[in-house]
């Protein structure tokens, strides 16, 4: 009897053994900042049966706020409230259960100075948007890597390429001499998973670089770099969904981390559910719950550690980088009151940066809903600043598509899309563009004519908004093929970009006639942008297209430009009578183009299938 009692003793004590914490694994986030808005961190901790493991902490004035388990035994949640005395340096966190006893270092870095007044992108600002693995390979050796399980393979048109954080620093200086001013990649975290992971908008790891991509530190480096030569870095953030592959879908720390899969398979989601008033109880609650794919499981930001692992998570990018803006993936997939206090959050701790949502809807009055300050009918405010004009850009196909016959009437799309701005809370500060990584190429959308390519870039850079160029939009890069998913044809790589091909568009003698064209061109327009102010904060007034020619004129009150968009297959001669309450004041002007100068206004002549752009002058 006493042998069995020893024995039954022996077990009771190895299987307690086996619930003591063997090792905290990972803290997220990995270390913070010291004079924060908000004081309050919730770290999550990651390890194995660290369910009642106590958490105390050695620090002049940082406290413990909570200690909570997790549904699953392998998280704890531990609150620290920093307060504002607490200086700079490494802090002592010891954790404990039963026997197990461990004292991690954790960092408190000091703030930037001006951290919290840093200014974002604006209406000065022009963005040229990246896909990192199709832009160029600046690192051989990190194609392939042990502990990722997609390698390189460029003949596969959804594998991955090659392309990295050392390529595009690589190009800084051709983008700087381009004449953009604001870099967004596509997402450049952490996406493990056996297929289909260069895109980057299924997240594995929310807190590390893609290691074919470089690492955390070449991510600031990158940054660092864009800074030096006057270029702002954007970063593209997911906070709607992850990967199938991410940790967390295998053990989830709490049960309702995720939305549960929906039974319909594949996409169904409706972003106008959230407020169609005649919409179902049914596709209400797919739009909000559902999966935006299969394998990309939808995070819950209802649950409130959610969210707050989503919002420390941003700031923690934007002061571990220096970043100077956000895009938002996808942003009416996610919980609409939730995203928004994220917005907030954020805003709340960076009042001067700028966020640009992506709204993809083909109404002015569905992406003016989720804008910032909106005059909404059910008092919504998303707290956005920015959103992604999606209803210009189709006006934008149909305006310049080189196929109409009667394309000249569609100059129309243009003037009724601008015309609806009264919708928009901010229509100034909406991201304008031709195309992106999921359209077709503006050049192939609209038949491949670079006259009328090179017009559609007039207006893109003339109009009001924030202007976007998709990488290649430079040297109208087209598709090849119609129709964006097949072979991914609107996600080529950028020639140049790898060692060994036959020609580099990076530099002029590897650009063709027609490349060339457009490039020269386009970089005119930016450069003559930069020093123009009218053009990026000036009033716009346009006129009702006739004869297949659009008028419009952004003008202060020190300065005036006129631009004509004349979409006819003839040239035209323009009389100006019909624009006197604008002219008036004006008696020359300059072709910002050609540099001809006009000594009266009163008729000017326009090429075919052309925008023309005139800097006013008052003698």
């Amino acid at each position: 009897m006493r042998k069995k009692l020893v024995l039954i003793f022996f077990a009771v004590l190895c299987t307690a053994s086996l619930a003591f914490p063997t090792d905290i694994e990972k803290i997220e986030p990995g270390n913070w900042w010291t004079g924060m808005k908000d004081s309050k961190l919730e770290l999550l901790v990651y390890g194995k049966d660290l369910d009642g493991t106590s958490v105390t902490i050695e620090a002049e004035d940082v406290e413990v706020v909570a200690v909570e388990n997790a549904d699953s035994p392998d998280y704890l949640f531990v609150t620290l409230d920093i307060g504002k005395d607490q200086k700079a340096g490494k802090i002592k966190l010891s954790f404990k259960k039963g026997k197990f006893f461990q004292k991690i270092s954790y960092e408190l870095k000091e703030r930037s100075e001006n951290s919290a007044i840093r200014k974002g992108f604006d209406q000065s600002d022009v963005f040229y948007l990246i896909m990192p693995d199709r832009f160029a390979n600046g690192d051989i050796s990190n194609d392939t890597t042990a502990n990722t399980l997609e390698g390189t393979d460029r003949n596969n048109s959804n594998g991955r390429h090659g392309g990295d954080i050392a390529g595009m620093i690589s190009k800084l200086d051709y983008l700087q001499t381009l004449g953009v001013t604001t870099i967004w990649p596509t997402p450049l975290w952490e996406s493990n998973h056996v297929k289909n992971t260069y895109h980057g908008y299924a997240c594995t790891d929310f807190y590390n670089i893609d290691p074919r991509y470089g690492n955390n530190l070449l991510y600031k480096q990158f940054a660092d770099e864009c800074h030096k030569r006057g270029l702002k870095l954007v970063m593209d953030v997911v906070p709607n969904h992850c990967s199938i592959s991410h940790p967390w879908i295998q053990n989830l720390p709490l049960k309702d981390w995720i939305h549960p899969a929906p039974k319909t398979p594949g996409r169904a989601l409706a972003i106008s559910a959230w407020n169609d008033p005649y919409v179902s109880e049914k596709d209400f609650l797919l739009n909000k719950d559902g999966w935006f794919s299969p394998l990309m499981p939808d995070l819950n930001q209802n649950n409130e550690k959610v969210l707050r692992y989503l919002v420390q998570n941003t700031i923690w990018w934007i002061e571990y980088a220096g970043l100077d803006g956000l895009r938002v993936d996808t942003y009416p997939y996610c919980e609409r009151e939730q995203i928004a206090k994220w917005t907030k959050a954020i805003m709340d701790e960076y009042p001067y940066l700028n966020i640009v949502g992506e709204v993809w809807q083909p109404q002015v009055s569905s992406v003016a809903y989720w804008q910032k300050d909106a005059r909404n009918y059910d008092g919504y405010n998303s707290y956005l600043p920015c959103v992604m004009d999606f209803p210009l850009m189709d006006a934008m196909q149909d305006a310049f598509a080189a196929h109409n016959p009667n394309r000249g009437r569609h100059l129309n799309k243009l003037y009724a899309s601008l015309a609806q701005d009264y919708l928009y809370a901010h229509p100034d500060n909406v991201l304008i563009f031709a195309d992106n990584h999921d359209t077709e190429r503006f050049a192939t959308s609209i038949g491949k004519d670079l006259d009328l390519y090179k017009s559609a870039m007039g207006f893109l850079l003339t109009t009001r908004g924030i202007p976007q160029l998709y990488y290649g939009t430079e040297i109208g890069m087209n598709s090849d093929i119609e129709g964006i998913y097949k072979s991914n044809a609107n996600r080529k790589e950028m020639n140049g970009g790898w060692g060994g091909d036959p020609r580099s568009v990076f530099v002029r003698e590897g650009r063709t006639a027609d490349e060339s064209a457009v490039y020269d061109y386009v970089r005119m327009l930016l450069t003559w942008r930069k020093r123009t102010p009218v053009v990026q904060y000036g009033k716009l007034k346009h006129f009702k297209p006739q004869d297949g020619i659009y008028v419009y004129f952004r003008y202060d009150d020190s300065a005036c430009v006129m631009v004509a968009v004349n979409a006819n297959d003839a040239d035209k001669v323009l009389d100006t009578q019909r624009f006197n309450e604008m002219l008036s004041s004006y008696h020359s002007g300059l072709n910002v183009e050609t540099g001809e100068a006009y000594g009266q206004l009163d008729k000017i002549s326009l090429k075919r299938k052309s925008t023309q752009i005139i800097e006013l002058r008052k003698h």
